[in-house]
């Protein structure tokens, strides 16, 4: 083996490749999912409190958005707060739907009404 001379050679790979990248994103989308979905039913393995007060937090959460989306696209009401008092109360009694009046107010209230079934 004396007679064989070794070239020496920087070879640099690449560090990332594109196809690592697109893995990463997904897996990281995935992760994040999993961490969510743990996360909440860590939550409601804790007991009726948590059960709860997860109920009043999307209850909450719809009504508020509910309101800001009738106040926006359907101005009848007279304030921002009249709107989403208006979007609790038929999240909380969906067997109301007599008098609403445009294609914007029926179409959230049908749809806040369908989340108040569920």
């Amino acid at each position: 083996m004396a007679g064989i001379k070794y070239e020496r050679r920087s070879v640099k790979p690449e560090r990332y490749p594109a196809s690592h990248l697109a893995d990463s994103m997904s897996a990281h989308k995935a992760g994040l999912a999993a961490r969510i979905r743990f996360q909440l039913e860590r939550w409601i393995v804790r007991g009726l409190h948590y059960r709860l007060a997860l109920a009043a937090l999307l209850v909450t959460s719809v009504a508020l958005l509910a309101g800001e989306l009738v106040f926006l696209f359907a101005p009848g009401e007279s304030g921002v707060s009249d709107a989403i008092w208006w979007a609790f109360l038929r999240l909380t009694d969906p067997g109301y739907l007599g008098d609403d009046e445009g294609l914007a107010t029926r179409t959230i209230s049908t749809a806040v009404t369908v989340l108040g079934y569920v």
